[in-house]
């Protein structure tokens, strides 16, 4: 919440005493600003800006080219924190000037000795390939020693933006935004698309509650995540009980080998079936038809009885 008074803006939050007394706690947008940023290792080098309405309220002036990892977050529903877009973001600048001075000194190395700089260079751009992947796959055991570019505390947190931004929060596989950006590359890469969701679910939901629901869902990204190599393919959620794959690594007979685990599955004692449809990237010229032909096969598996794959 927020309140003015002489013409100045304060974060304020209410506090009930007793029934008709409430203690009010007042703070400047300046010092909220701090505190947030004060959550963060490296806060001097974290740009932090609250939104409201659309315009800024408090924090840092946002200046989207000097921004790296840029993570913003609606926060609508929680009483200890003020209603907003929270904007976090890297200063770009920063993180140049580490590139920069890093290739400097590589270069200088370079010049007294050819061969041992050349060695450096090499183990640099693996370890800054490595800690990019501990970014993104939350391995960030690999930088327990000191990182680079990042220390570990850092690579957590990145990750952490990462997830609320790319992953699904119930089942941990990933969302809808990063479904898109890996199906307009499947053409290139070619590989199959995978639409398939839980036979019933409204009723599963309905006879044993939502959080058996939950159950369900998790499972079946539990299994899938179990049987597909994370270089093969990746498993994402929509929304309710509709999941996709993009499976790039193998065999259609490799990748029914996988599905088959899903057909037909349990969560403790209750029997549990999907309906699938699969299309190759090769059987269209857009993602959009390879969508709809996935989608098609998808209700031909239903139509034909459910708990069942469809592929041609």
């Amino acid at each position: 919440r927020f309140i003015s008074f002489d013409g100045k803006t304060f974060v304020y939050y209410l506090y009930p005493v007793t029934h008709n007394r409430s203690l009010i706690f007042l703070l400047g947008l300046e010092r909220f600003s701090l505190l947030s940023k004060s959550l963060a290792m490296d806060s001097e080098n974290l740009m932090f800006s609250l939104f409201k309405n659309g315009k800024p309220v408090t924090g840092d002036e946002y200046n989207a080219k000097n921004a790296i990892f840029t993570v913003s977050e609606a926060m609508e529903h929680f009483a200890y924190l003020p209603t907003g877009l929270y904007v976090f973001a890297y200063k770009k600048d920063v993180y140049l000037r580490v590139c920069t001075l890093i290739i400097f000194f590589a270069a200088l190395v370079a010049v007294i000795s050819g061969t041992s700089c050349l060695y450096l260079v090499r183990r640099v751009i693996n370890r800054g390939i490595v800690e990019k992947e501990a970014i993104i796959n939350n391995h960030f055991e690999r930088v327990l020693d000191g990182g680079l570019f990042f220390s570990a505390a850092d690579v957590k947190k990145l990750y952490s933006m990462y997830n609320s931004a790319f992953l699904d929060d119930l089942t941990k596989a990933m969302g809808r935004k990063s479904f898109d950006e890996d199906l307009k590359a499947l053409p290139e890469k070619g590989g199959y698309l995978c639409l398939f969701d839980v036979d019933k679910f409204k009723n599963i939901n309905d006879t044993f509650g939502h959080l058996l629901g939950d159950e369900v869902l998790m499972k079946v990204v539990k299994i899938l995540k179990s049987q597909i190599p994370v270089d093969k393919g990746k498993i994402y959620r929509f929304g309710g009980d509709e999941f996709a794959v993009i499976y790039t690594g193998g065999t259609l007979e490799e990748l029914l080998s996988i599905l088959k685990e899903i057909v037909h599955f349990q969560v403790g004692s209750i029997n549990l079936s999907t309906s699938i449809g699969v299309a190759h990237s090769n059987e269209c010229t857009t993602v959009e038809r390879l969508k709809m032909l996935a989608d098609e096969r998808l209700y031909k598996s239903k139509k034909n009885g459910r708990a069942q794959i469809s592929w041609q």
